[in-house]
């Protein structure tokens, strides 16, 4: 496995980081890693939400996060919270859920 370096629009702790070598830019910047062509949320001060694909390096698992990063690309996370496909899924339909009673 590649090892991680630091760029704009990626994020690494002692065990995850940004997977930069799948999905799509962070565009307008170069960094790959998110998993929708587009941040989720995009706020008055430019910060912005990003689902991202992520590595797991001590198993070398594929999983997802969001991340929030400033308008230079710097993360504003100190914690992850890291979950699968599934787990998404489960996350989707409880949003939906919570979308159609209110």
């Amino acid at each position: 496995m590649e090892k991680w370096r630091r760029q704009a629009f990626s994020c690494a702790n002692s065990r995850f980081h940004t997977d930069t070598a799948t999905g799509f830019s962070h565009a307008p910047h170069t960094t790959m890693g998110s998993v929708l062509p587009a941040p989720l949320i995009v706020n008055s001060d430019g910060e912005s939400l990003w689902l991202e694909h992520v590595v797991d390096m001590k198993y070398g698992s594929r999983t997802l996060w969001f991340m929030w990063y400033d308008k230079q690309g710097s993360p504003k996370l100190d914690m992850s919270g890291v979950f699968d496909v599934a787990n998404l899924s489960e996350m989707t339909a409880s949003l939906a859920a919570f979308l159609k009673a209110n």
